[in-house]
C-alpha cells in the first residue's frame, strides 16, 4: 500500500508538472532603473558577388564569392521606467569589428573595420588606411548613445535625436541592406496576452530611413520551455521576410566607392531563447539569406570618368547569434 501511494504521488507530480507546462504564460520585457544587460554579438556569412558591366564598357564579367565576419558588443542600461512597464533605455555600441575577404581576378582584399576604445581604424590588406568622410561619420555614430523607449512587448521608439544618429549610421554603412533595428522588432516581439505553448503571433512592420522604405513581416511560435544553462526558457521560433525600396542614390561606402541599392530581399528563420522570470532574452540564433541588385559607383576609376558597375548578389547567407553576457 505505501509503495502503492509513492507511486500515485510521482504520478500526481508529473501531471502536474505537465499541467504547469502547458499553462498559458505572459511572456513580457521588464526594466529596472538601473539595469544593464549586455549582448555579444556575432555574425558570418558568405555572399556570391556577381559584376557584368557589359560588352561596352570594356570591362569583363566578374564573379566572386565575399566572407563577412562580424563581432559587436552592445550595451543597454535603463534609465527609468514609465507607469505602463515601458523602460527608456539607452543602447551603445562599446566594440565592433567587421572583416571582408574579397578575391577579385586572384587579387586577395581584407579589409578590417574596428570600433574599440572609442576610435574606428580601417586597414586594407593589414595596411591602415585613412577615414574619408563617410568613416568619420561612422565613428560619430559609433559613438553615440541611442536613447529609446521598449515596451513589455518589445516594441521600441526611438527619440528624435537617436533618429537622426540612426540615418547618420545608414549613409555611412557600406552594405546598408542589413538594418538591425528593423530585424530586431520582426523577431523579438512578444503577445499582449498570456498564451500556452503552441500559440502563435504574427509582426507587421513598415517604416522609412535614410535607406529608403523597409516592410518586413513575421510569425513567431511558442513552442514550450527549454532548459539553457540551467534557466528555464521559452523556446520561441519564427520566420519573417523583410524587403526594402526606393533607396536614395550615392549611399557612401568605402574606398571611394558608392553604392544604389535597387532590390532587397531577406529571408529569416530564428530561434530566441526568452526567460521569463528576468523577462530578457538569453541567446536569439537566425539563418540569413538574402538577394540584392545595386548600382557600384566607383569615382574617377576610368580615365577620371566614374565607373558604374551594376552588382547582384543572389542567396548570400548569414548566421546570427545575439547571447547575453
Amino acid at each position: 500500500m505505501q509503495r502503492m501511494l509513492v507511486v500515485m504521488l510521482v504520478l500526481f507530480v508529473v501531471v502536474g508538472l505537465a499541467v504547469a507546462q502547458n499553462e498559458p504564460v505572459l511572456l513580457q520585457y521588464k526594466f529596472t532603473p538601473g539595469q544593464t544587460v549586455t549582448y555579444a554579438t556575432k555574425a558570418t556569412g558568405t555572399m556570391p558577388v556577381g559584376i557584368n558591366p557589359g560588352p561596352e564598357t570594356g570591362i569583363p564579367a566578374m564573379n566572386f564569392d565575399t566572407t563577412v565576419d562580424l563581432s559587436m558588443t552592445m550595451r543597454n542600461v535603463c534609465k527609468s521606467v514609465n507607469p505602463d512597464g515601458s523602460g527608456v533605455v539607452e543602447m551603445n555600441i562599446p566594440e565592433m569589428a567587421v572583416r571582408m575577404a574579397i578575391a577579385v581576378a586572384e587579387q586577395p582584399m581584407d579589409i578590417l573595420m574596428e570600433w574599440k576604445d572609442g576610435k574606428l581604424t580601417n586597414t586594407l590588406n593589414g595596411q591602415a588606411q585613412p577615414l574619408d568622410e563617410n568613416g568619420q561619420k561612422l565613428a560619430q555614430a559609433l559613438a553615440a548613445t541611442f536613447r529609446v523607449t521598449v515596451k513589455p512587448t518589445g516594441e521600441q521608439t526611438p527619440d528624435e535625436a537617436t533618429k537622426q544618429l540612426m540615418n547618420t549610421l545608414y549613409n555611412a554603412s557600406a552594405f546598408t541592406g542589413l538594418d538591425m533595428s528593423r530585424l530586431s522588432a520582426l523577431t523579438s516581439r512578444l503577445p499582449a496576452q498570456p498564451v500556452a505553448p503552441g500559440a502563435t503571433w504574427k509582426v507587421e512592420e513598415e517604416a522609412s530611413n535614410a535607406q529608403g522604405a523597409i516592410s518586413g513581416k513575421s510569425e513567431l511560435k511558442f513552442v514550450g520551455f527549454e532548459d539553457l544553462n540551467g534557466l528555464r526558457t521559452a523556446r520561441i521560433e519564427g520566420t519573417a521576410t523583410m524587403s526594402m525600396s526606393g533607396q536614395q542614390p550615392g549611399m557612401q561606402g568605402p574606398l571611394g566607392m558608392s553604392f544604389n541599392l535597387t532590390k532587397l530581399e531577406t529571408n529569416i528563420s530564428f530561434v530566441n531563447h526568452f526567460d521569463p522570470a528576468a523577462g530578457v532574452t538569453q541567446l536569439s540564433q537566425a539563418n540569413l539569406a538574402q538577394n540584392m541588385i545595386m548600382l557600384l559607383t566607383m569615382a574617377g576609376m576610368g580615365g577620371g570618368q566614374n565607373i558604374n558597375l551594376p552588382v547582384t548578389i543572389e542567396n548570400a547567407q548569414m548566421t546570427l547569434e545575439e547571447r547575453k553576457q
